[in-house]
């Protein structure tokens, strides 16, 4: 008999652009926000078994690509990184090859890749339809007041913020680079590609995408999907922790309103960084409110007032950007989130947490940092760990056969 340590898996999701893998020496995309939560998490937090590199938290996580190898069509090898469907049966799950700790560490991290890239690079007529929806939808959104404030925040994050020198430490937010992944250039001239004109650009092109291509929706739903019924049909995976950032919580938020009852009870919690969740509704006509037949718990969103993706999801639906609101107050209106009773039909409140925060204070330097909410330790990385740290406690040791690895 054998002691096996269930673990909780915080699964990372970002927008398409922005989800680097690791390759020729160059880190992934989440390499650096789970090397900072290695320094509060300790030996808490597992690497990822099959990467070696000099120290604990260097390994990274574990990288799950929709296709593997690179440039192939070979979607259920990338998956299979999480286990192997047992046939047909998707509730069955071989997991003797796909190991997602050191089997001690409580806490495992996985972080989503898109891969199949046909069709990136400039999205010019997405973007002209959802332009054309942002003009008409514009006052449901924000009244003139919160425009112009918004804008002022837009322009200075544009041009108080340069590229770090050399002895500066990189910003953790930039575009992907992988072969075959081609950036959204248009008009970009000599645009740096790290500066914040091509981050915002990119940033437009993963929105633009999304909301009018169905077929990419439909894969990158599907990817995200499976690879979340794969983690919760493992029986050494106690508990899913969501961690999903800009475009990556439009993702994450429309594959939790497909997950099957038994997949979304292992659903810990929730958490949206810079999350542009209110603009597809009052922007891209999403609908008045956001209704599911599910209640998403433990929703903890953080949003920088200068970050010009992010909105608060807190205040009620009617809510329009520039307009007061406390923060986290009780409510009695309707608020952006819905919950319906599939039983009787009654409608409830989502709640969220909404957690304000200073990107530019308290991130590096360079690219876009209203937007950067990895690199900001305090405010985000902490809270983080700490919500984590409190999600594996939870669970406790079990006993099993040693040859039980079939699931």
């Amino acid at each position: 008999m054998v002691v096996d340590v269930p673990v909780t898996c915080m699964v990372t999701i970002h927008g398409i652009g922005f989800q680097q893998p690791p390759f020729g020496g160059m880190p992934g995309y989440a390499d650096d926000l789970h090397a900072r939560l290695s320094q509060h998490l300790g030996a808490m937090l597992s690497d990822d078994p099959e990467r070696s590199r000099s120290q604990r938290g260097e390994n990274g996580p574990i990288y799950v690509q929709s296709c593997w190898p690179p440039a192939t069509d070979h979607i259920e090898q990338g998956l299979a990184r999480l286990g192997e469907w047992r046939g047909d049966d998707k509730r069955r799950i071989d997991t003797s090859r796909a190991p997602l700790g050191d089997g001690q560490g409580r806490i495992a991290h996985v972080a989503l890749v898109y891969s199949r890239l046909e069709g990136q690079g400039p999205e010019t007529g997405s973007a002209l339809i959802t332009g054309s929806m942002v003009a008409f939808s514009l006052a449901h959104y924000t009244h003139i007041s919160g425009l112009l404030h918004m804008l002022f925040y837009d322009t200075q994050s544009i041009l108080e913020h340069t590229m770090p020198s050399g002895a500066m430490p990189a910003p953790g937010l930039h575009i992907r680079s992988d072969p075959g992944f081609m950036p959204n250039t248009h008009s970009a001239g000599n645009r740096r590609p790290g500066g914040p004109l091509s981050i915002l650009t990119e940033l437009e092109n993963d929105v633009a995408a999304y909301i009018c291509r169905d077929e990419l929706r439909e894969r990158i739903r599907s990817f995200v999907l499976d690879a979340l019924l794969r983690l919760a049909c493992r029986d050494d995976v106690s508990g899913i922790f969501i961690n999903a950032h800009s475009n990556g919580t439009i993702v994450a938020f429309d594959v939790l309103r497909r997950l099957p009852p038994f997949a979304l009870a292992k659903i810990q919690a929730f958490v949206t960084a810079g999350s542009p969740l209110r603009k597809y509704v009052d922007l891209f006509r999403w609908g008045r409110h956001i209704e599911n037949t599910i209640n998403i718990k433990a929703w903890q969103n953080f949003w920088d007032p200068a970050d010009p993706v992010a909105d608060p999801l807190a205040p009620p639906a009617n809510w329009r950007r520039g307009d007061p609101w406390q923060a986290n107050s009780a409510l009695s209106a309707q608020t952006l989130f819905q919950f319906i009773n599939s039983t009787t039909g009654a409608t409830a409140n989502i709640a969220v947490i909404d957690n304000e925060v200073d990107n530019v204070k308290y991130s590096h330097d360079g690219g876009l940092p209203a937007h950067n909410y990895w690199d900001n330790d305090l405010q985000f990385v902490r809270p983080l760990a700490e919500t984590l740290r409190q999600a594996a406690t939870v669970s406790a040791p079990r006993t099993k056969k040693a040859n039980d690895q079939v699931r």
